[in-house]
């Protein structure tokens, strides 16, 4: 406690204040620090006469992020003179040389487990100078170990094998690092080499700017964004205020980037009149900055950087030490519940008011000046300037002013006594820190999402507005390059899909501010320093409730322990009956500092091998192949699409590589194909009529197949209402599923002409029209029912009463789950993505070539020139239960063959599940081949193969085809079948 107090008293020797005081600004997205206003002020901005009336691309934004997109962009043909960057901030600022900042950010590859994401991070230490000094993640406890093994093993996807990324004992920590690292309690760490430091942010801004500006980009300095114009669901131009003469200047363009990438981004989203809904909000987190200390510095290490001493990373203390080339060292952390941006506008005009004039007068103090617009009556309201060096400022208008618009006005401090619980594990894992002398302590805010993870590609409400939200700068190049391929619509960079990057993973009650308010309080310490347990078989504790299920309290009854999905709670396993007060979770009261707990049953997997609900899974998988399981689909999307005459067959046959011109209550299974052949969508039609179809998706493409369809229903004579909440839908599982069916149906004969692929609508006791259809989606024998929310109940209790009579029982996602991976069923989103087709994933007997379809061009050169990756199952012989880390998706793929590089993956695992009918471990996955050639059916199954988990590698057998598996009824064969190619 003396040590950290002695810490603390320097800041009286430095001359500062109690609380660190963040300077306003009149600017919106710059970063850095005092070369920033040098960023804004070079001869490139362009001026009201320069202005052009028309560009390819806007970007809003002059962070990291909004110029990485502007320089790689300006490499690509002729897109550099016609992309047009709104800075959103005056050439002749104030300067920024007193302001609090923190010029620098880490890359760390490591701080996330998903390699696809490390490979964006990878490319910003291709695109920015980095100082390579390695990094250092220490672990307290053995899951956490247990989760570097996984890291290890996935870093091989990313970085060659020879990489020096290894799991280091404490015998190890002691011997490098430990004259200035308190070893005491530390399990092990994990060493990678490769982590680094952008020192010089500002720098790095000024050098992308002056590499796009030689390619003919144009920056706009003394604008302001005041109107967003749509035009058949796309944005035609926008409208720009120039800050000193109010005069309008409107500008068409083909897309627009909002890369703001801070608070703002909300903002700008309501100059749309088409309303944006973007799930992110600021969180609060603290960086304290040293004078240059060289008290670790020499002492140990093998950083090899400038600065010789790596990064310190403590996943269970939640804080990270770094030191800059110039030796002032950087400490910060997240609390494990974080404060929140709270909004400071209500809805009542008489405080929005107010609110106006006090800003009317702050900004008359800091500026001098006051910029008016006799037209609409702006009013600029200047804030702080926080970490990374952003920089922002909002526009009051009217709306605003009558309490229209919800305006976010933060006010961030420093503040101690948050900082001293920071503070305080630091001090005792580095006690050398007690001799280092204080320089500032730097309040900032951080935008993050409800699953932590960016916001990058397009928003599903407008076709042609791009986001780059939430993004931190080591991701800054790779959003770069993302958005950089949408645009100029090239192939993907990286080989794959970024879908957990995708806005449209989100639906729009999830930007809803209760709900983030709530979320967002334990996200940041997740997603900075989360352990990863397997997802998603782990949930969040807050943000519960968003939508529900009408039968949610019998689910909860029955002893269901949920998952969050787009927001719903979906059963994902059942643990044995409750009483509904029995429960509760969330963080709890002191935590959350809230009197009311959160009264949710989520699921917690904390542990990487065998998990605790393993039991009850493999009970209700029993039910599921021999008797008969009760399952809630709900969460499933649901679209209904009609015309009047047969435009929807012909939008439904241009956009699906499968023939969906089928008979009157049929049903069909169809991917949705990109330009590249790729999976948009993979869904299930039924035909209700001539011009009328229900469409079934997995609950992740909600808002995606929307946008999808609605992109290419140019003339809108499609009508497309989404009604995933009209509907309960409960599947009925099990070779014993259609006698409980008879037993509840109106007329129960109906089922004797019943084939499979399927529907009718039947009556199931008071409830008059249940769709009922033939199918599971696992390949097991079963039904489908989607039942009107106002019948659910009714019929759920017939079903629970008959279904106890043939031992019937509940079953969760799991148990889906591990059934349709036993019978090598791909899921979108899983499995299946935008870059993969289907003759990659033995789907071409679903694909149509006779007629014409959005990518058939793209299949059929492909089916000409052989496929270079399979997507296969791998089944694990030799794989021991009693390890302590499991495959859980993500493992790296090698071969084994002395002709081949047996150290460099082919491959990557995306689900794995326990098979109970083959009796070990079944991995799904994609192969390449080592040599990039052709791979055949041959190479697949003659090659012998090992999949890596945890540091280990497991001898895996190949199918290409479903196994044989048996049930009560004899032989089944699982209906992925046909042929290949």
């Amino acid at each position: 406690m003396n040590k950290i107090k002695s810490l603390v008293s320097a800041r009286i020797m430095c001359g500062t204040s109690g609380h660190n005081h963040c300077c306003r600004h009149y600017r919106s997205g710059g970063s850095g620090g005092g070369g920033v206003g040098g960023v804004g002020a070079t001869a490139s901005s362009a001026t009201m006469r320069s202005l052009p009336t028309e560009a390819k691309v806007i970007i809003y934004g002059n962070d990291l992020t909004a110029l990485s997109i502007a320089y790689q962009l300006s490499q690509k043909g002729n897109f550099g003179p016609n992309c047009l960057v709104i800075t959103g901030q005056k050439s002749d600022a104030l300067s920024d040389s007193d302001s609090p900042q923190v010029n620098s950010c880490l890359l760390n590859h490591m701080i996330v487990a998903n390699p696809r994401v490390s490979q964006l991070i990878q490319f910003s230490h291709q695109l920015f100078d980095v100082n390579t000094t390695g990094a250092v993640y220490v672990a307290h406890n053995p899951w956490t170990v247990d989760s570097f093994r996984r890291r290890i093993s996935s870093s091989k996807l990313v970085f060659a094998d020879d990489s020096g990324v290894n799991l280091l004992s404490k015998e190890d920590i002691e011997r490098l690092y430990g004259q200035y690292l308190n070893c005491d309690q530390l399990l092990g760490a994990l060493h990678v080499p490769n982590d680094g430091i952008i020192e010089d942010i500002a720098g790095q801004q000024r050098r992308l700017r002056a590499l796009a500006v030689e390619s003919g980009v144009q920056f706009v300095d003394n604008y302001l964004l005041s109107k967003i114009k749509i035009n058949n669901n796309k944005i035609s131009n926008v409208e720009l205020i120039d800050c000193h003469t109010n005069r309008a200047k409107r500008i068409d363009c083909q897309y627009f980037v909002n890369s703001s990438n801070n608070y703002l981004t909300r903002l700008i989203a309501k100059r749309c009149p088409t309303r944006v809904r973007i799930p992110t909000l600021c969180t609060y987190n603290q960086v304290m900055v040293t004078k240059p200390f060289d008290g670790l510095h020499g002492t140990g290490g093998d950083g090899g950087g400038d600065s010789g001493v790596p990064i310190i990373h403590d996943f269970d203390q939640r804080f990270t030490v770094y030191q800059t080339s110039d030796r002032s060292l950087y400490l910060t952390g997240y609390e494990k519940v974080s404060k929140i941006l709270q909004k400071n506008i209500t809805s009542h005009p008489l405080r929005a008011y107010k609110l106006w004039i006090t800003m009317y007068f702050k900004a008359l103090k800091n500026l001098g000046q006051l910029v008016g617009d006799g037209e609409c009556g702006q009013v600029v309201a200047i804030d702080n300037h926080f970490g990374f060096g952003w920089q922002r400022s909002h526009v009051l208008t009217e709306n605003d002013r009558n309490g229209g618009m919800n305006t976010e006005i933060p006010e961030v401090y420093g503040n101690w006594d948050d900082f001293y619980r920071i503070l305080k594990p630091i001090q005792e894992r580095i006690p050398a820190l007690s001799g280092a002398k204080l320089h500032k302590l730097v309040a900032r805010l951080e935008n993050f999402t409800p699953d932590g993870r960016s916001l990058i590609g397009e928003v599903p409400e407008i076709g042609n507005y791009l986001l780059a939200a939430a993004v931190a700068p080591q991701l800054a190049a790779g959003a770069g390059r993302l958005i950089t391929d949408i645009i100029t619509k090239s192939d993907n960079t990286f080989g794959h899909d970024f879908w957990s990057l995708d806005p449209r993973r989100f639906i729009p009650s999830q930007s809803n501010r209760i709900f983030l308010f709530d979320r967002l309080r334990e996200v940041p310490a997740k997603a900075r320093y989360n352990v990863n347990y397997p997802a998603p078989h782990n949930d969040y504790q807050t943000g519960h409730g968003l939508r529900t299920s009408p039968l949610y309290p019998r689910f909860k009854q029955a002893g269901a322990l949920f998952q969050q999905i787009m927001g719903y709670e979906r059963p994902a396993v059942y643990m044995g009956a409750v009483e509904l007060d029995d429960y509760q979770s969330g963080l709890s009261d002191s935590e959350s500092q809230s009197n009311e707990p959160l009264r949710h049953r989520y699921l917690e997997t904390q542990s990487f091998g065998r998990p605790h609900w393993l039991d009850a899974v493999h009970q209700e998988y029993q039910a599921c192949r021999e008797r008969v399981a009760l399952l809630d689909y709900c969460s499933f999307s649901k679209l209904e699409l009609r015309s009047q005459g047969d435009e929807v067959v012909e939008l439904l046959q241009y956009l699906c590589s499968n023939d969906v011109d089928i008979n009157v209550g049929s049903i069909v299974h169809t991917g949705m194909q990109n330009e590249r052949g790729g999976y948009e969508n993979d869904v299930s039609l039924l035909r209700m009529a001539d011009n009328h179809y229900m469409l079934i998706g997995p609950t992740e493409q909600q808002s995606r197949c929307i946008s999808w369809i609605k992109s290419h229903d140019l003339d809108s004579v499609v009508d497309i209402r989404d009604i995933s909440g009209q509907y309960t839908t409960l599947c009925l599982m099990g070779p014993l599923s259609k006698l409980v069916l008879s037993e509840v149906l109106a007329d129960p004969s109906e089922l004797n002409t019943f084939p499979f692929f399927t529907y009718k609508e039947l009556a199931i006791g008071l409830a008059p029209e249940v769709r009922v259809c033939n199918l599971t989606h696992t390949g097991e024998l079963g039904w489908v029912l989607y039942v009107p929310n106002d019948n659910a109940g009714h019929v759920y209790d017939m079903l629970v009463r008959v279904g106890q009579r043939y031992d019937m029982r509940h079953a969760g996602s799991i148990a889906m789950r591990t059934l349709r991976i036993e019978k090598f069923f791909a899921f979108w989103g899983q499995d299946l993505d935008t870059t993969t087709t289907p003759l990659e994933c033995g789907r071409a007997f679903r694909v149509k070539f006779d007629k014409d379809f959005l990518g058939k061009r793209a299949l059929l050169r492909q089916r000409e020139e052989g496929v270079r990756r399979r997507y296969v199952q791998l089944l694990l012989d030799d794989f021991d239960d009693k390890c302590q880390v499991w495959p859980w998706g993500g493992e790296p793929i090698f071969i084994c063959d002395p002709q081949y590089d047996s150290r460099a993956p082919v491959g990557l695992t995306t689900t794995t599940g326990y098979g109970f009918t083959l009796g070990r471990h079944v991995c799904l996955g994609f192969i390449r081949h080592p040599h990039n050639e052709i791979v055949s059916n041959d190479f697949i199954l003659k090659s012998k193969f090992e999949v890596e988990v945890g540091g280990k590698r497991f001898k895996a057998r190949t199918n290409i085809h479903s196994p044989k598996l048996t049930d009560v009824s004899g032989t089944y064969l699982a209906t992925r079948s046909g042929p290949d190619l």
